[in-house]
């Protein structure tokens, strides 16, 4: 950060309107380094508190400063005066800014407190580059503004820019051995100290335990008795017992964890082939309960003829049962009108064979007798 201005009007001793242009007055840009002196009283410190006003609202002397405040206590706006203001124009990486804080008495026009004065505040920040206003009236945005923009709160600002005249004088009349802690309260670096106190405390706490464990690992190397050692090796044999039961138990638990695994993937498979099949076999279904409903009442419209249908297949079978014995009877029948044929031949064989047998003996006789 880099201050190019600082004008203010009635701030604490210095009446009327005053600037400091550090781009433009030869002083300045002639030298790199310059001081602000002047017997005490002269304003020195209020040139500091201006700074402070315009980007913070606050001084170190007061601290935050607020109209009420100023009411009760007075201070910040010159003796018989009716306004004042505080202004620094600055620039830092991200740009070139303006940051006014203003003060303003007025009278009270309506109400209870009618005639009475009250002091107004007002704060704004802008950038100089665009000439547009950033944030203004809320105190509490035109300061995040500022500190977006200058990379510092109040407090770092104060301890890494400006060192007050009073802690300046307090760290040069302070004894050797309390400078150093006076510097550190002035600078902010008291946290470092805490730092190294907290690091050799840490540092200490860690070696002590060390050494109180390598304490205990050659309290345990000591020669045991026979006793000794005779309970501490049935103690690692019960101790191993209990490991290799947890580690049965392990075992059973995995199995039974991918048991689980398994059963989950199958689950969830069956739950997509539900969701996938389900409606297709819903439309079979009701199909089929179409279908059923047209056999049912098939069914049931045959079944009247259900008992004339069964005297007809019983008679149908009586009659085949007939037929077959007829058939059998005829061929019975046939057969034996053919063996009669046959013996009736036969015996028109043996007449024959016998007339031929009484003529042939008759002949013989015949024949005997001449």
């Amino acid at each position: 950060m880099r201050i190019l201005k600082v004008s203010f009007e009635n701030i604490n001793s210095l009446r009327g309107q005053h600037t400091i242009d550090f781009q433009n007055e030869a002083a300045f840009r002639n030298s790199n380094l310059f001081a602000i002196t002047g017997p005490t009283g002269a304003g020195k410190t209020t040139i500091l508190d201006v700074i402070t006003l315009a980007l913070y609202h606050r001084t170190p002397r007061l601290g935050e400063v607020n109209s009420n405040l100023l009411e009760k206590l007075g201070g910040i706006l010159t003796r018989d005066t009716n306004q004042a203001y505080a202004e620094v124009s600055f620039t830092t990486p991200r740009g070139s800014y303006r940051a006014k804080w203003s003060l303003q008495r007025e009278i009270i026009s309506r109400g209870a407190n009618k005639g009475q004065s009250r002091l107004d505040e007002y704060a704004e920040i802008a950038d100089l580059e665009s000439n547009t206003i950033l944030a203004s009236k809320k105190k509490k945005e035109v300061q995040e503004e500022i500190r977006k923009r200058v990379g510092l709160d109040y407090e770092q600002f104060v301890k890494a820019i400006l060192l007050s005249q009073g802690d300046f004088a307090a760290f040069l009349k302070a004894r050797r051995e309390e400078r150093a802690e006076l510097l550190e309260r002035i600078t902010g670096t008291e946290i470092y100290r805490k730092l190294g106190m907290e690091a050799f405390s840490r540092w200490h706490d860690h070696h002590k335990k060390e050494i109180e464990s390598k304490q205990q690992s050659l309290d345990l190397q000591k020669i045991l008795t026979e006793e000794e050692l005779k309970v501490l090796l049935e103690e690692i044999e019960k101790h191993e017992e209990l490991y290799r039961v947890s580690e049965t138990k392990r075992k059973s638990l995995e199995v039974q964890v991918q048991r689980k695994k398994r059963i989950r993937e199958i689950q969830t498979a069956l739950d997509v082939l539900h969701q996938r099949e389900y409606p297709r076999w819903n439309v079979d279904k009701q199909t089929f309960d179409t279908q059923d409903a047209l056999v049912l009442e098939r069914h049931e419209r045959v079944q009247q003829f259900s008992e004339p249908l069964t005297n007809y297949q019983l008679q149908e079978q009586s009659l085949k049962s007939t037929k077959l014995q007829w058939e059998r009877i005829t061929k019975e029948q046939a057969l034996a009108q053919q063996n009669q044929k046959q013996l009736l031949s036969d015996i028109a064989g043996l007449v024959t064979e016998l007339v031929t047998a009484q003529s042939a003996q008759r002949s013989i006789e015949v024949f005997g007798k001449k």
